[in-house]
């Protein structure tokens, strides 16, 4: 079992359209995203942590010393009985005043003992609700991680009752992910973006950065607070291919030139990965903040062009639903001035069956190109299907 910390709170399905992803490797070995260790059933109780203190809990004060006084003077009471009876009120508030006088000093013992100050370090609220708190165990060095940073750290996952379900420790393999996709839950993320390297924590967080509402059942309950240990072992900062934006188009331009070659194979579907993966290229915002005019029209230009062969994937493979999807996001870019994107709208519509919506396109279509013959012929398929449809 491993639950170890990817999973989000907030983490939905995955999207329409499925392409290749990048990984990416550091020096305690994972990728940005999922963790892919694994483990058998964890134990409560850890003997081989290597972060420097464990959880504090509760503590009972041994009350040994005032049962061991306590039986010595009933001994002395049950002697003094047998011995001399007439002496028994004597003795036994002799032993009563004996008995206070321990307890007195007991209590006086105790309570000096919660006079000394407390050596843990305060909390620090990282939230405006209180409801994330981190406490430094051991400070780190250097300087925090930069927003996106690829990190690797070792943890333990505490409900709080203090039963351990997680930890890297355990299995002696430290998790590493990238800061800033949403492949952790909330309260490590923010923790960890106020961590130095070697810097070991104690976060204890409420249900709204944790698990949520639901928890993850059957190992993290409902509606519950958790308590992690973190230790930040490394980080290093994302590296890609690229070096600027003109590096950024002639790498997505080869994605979009090899999922060509499959779609003239008529090998649609892998067609589509490598198109998904060209426009996920062209969706880095670290790269595509600051253009200009020129480079924006480049980029928007592009991308159009990679939505229509994605719908054209997709009315080969007839799937419909998915072909409007990618037309409308050809909407959204403003490339709904030509008649092919028109003609692709229409043919993604006729397949959902939505005639109307379809004849519609095609007419526009038509408008822009009144002497392509095959617009005309579609628009005359799409009449005839509708009326089948009606019959």
């Amino acid at each position: 079992m491993n639950i170890s910390l990817p999973l989000n709170k907030d983490s939905g399905s995955g999207s329409s359209n499925s392409g290749d992803g990048g990984s990416s490797s550091g020096s305690g070995s994972g990728s940005g995203g999922i963790s892919n260790s694994s483990s058998s059933t964890l134990s409560p109780i850890l003997s081989n942590s290597i972060l420097s203190s464990p959880i504090s809990s509760p503590r009972l004060i041994s009350s040994s010393n005032n049962n061991n006084n306590n039986n010595n003077n009933n001994n002395n009471n049950n002697n003094n009985n047998k011995n001399n009876n007439n002496n028994n009120n004597n003795n036994n508030n002799n032993n009563n005043n004996n008995n206070n006088y321990n307890n007195n000093n007991n209590n006086n013992y105790n309570n000096s003992n919660n006079d000394k100050p407390s050596t843990r370090k305060a909390g620090i609220q990282l939230d405006s609700d209180g409801c994330l708190i981190k406490r430094v165990i051991k400070e780190g060095y250097g300087e925090i991680p930069p927003p996106r940073s690829i990190v690797t750290v070792h943890y333990e996952g505490y409900l709080s009752n203090q039963v351990l379900f997680d930890s890297s420790v355990q299995r002696n393999s430290p998790f590493t992910f990238q800061m800033g996709t949403k492949s952790v839950i909330d309260a490590i993320e923010q923790s960890i973006s106020t961590m130095k390297v070697g810097q070991e924590a104690e976060i204890v967080t409420t249900q709204r950065y944790a698990f949520g509402k639901l928890g993850l059942p059957p190992f993290i309950p409902p509606n519950v607070s958790v308590i992690y240990k973190i230790k930040l072992l490394s980080y290093k900062l994302k590296s890609n291919d690229f070096t600027n934006f003109e590096s950024l188009i002639n790498k997505s331009k080869e994605e979009k030139e090899i999922g060509n070659q499959f779609f003239q194979k008529s090998n649609y579907k892998r067609a589509i990965k490598h198109y998904v993966k060209s426009i996920w290229i062209l969706n880095d915002p670290e790269q595509t903040l600051g253009l200009n005019e020129m480079e924006n029209k480049l980029l928007k230009d592009t991308l159009i062009i990679l939505y229509l062969n994605l719908a054209s994937c997709n009315i080969r493979l007839k799937d419909g639903k998915r072909g409007i999807s990618n037309c409308e996001k050809i909407l959204e870019l403003g490339g709904n001035t030509t008649a092919k994107f028109y003609y692709r709208m229409g043919q993604a519509y006729s397949l959902n069956k939505q005639y109307d919506s379809a004849k519609r396109c095609l007419v526009q279509a038509i408008r822009l190109e009144p002497n392509d013959k095959l617009l005309r012929d579609e628009l005359d398929n799409i009449k005839k299907l509708q009326e089948e449809n009606n019959k």
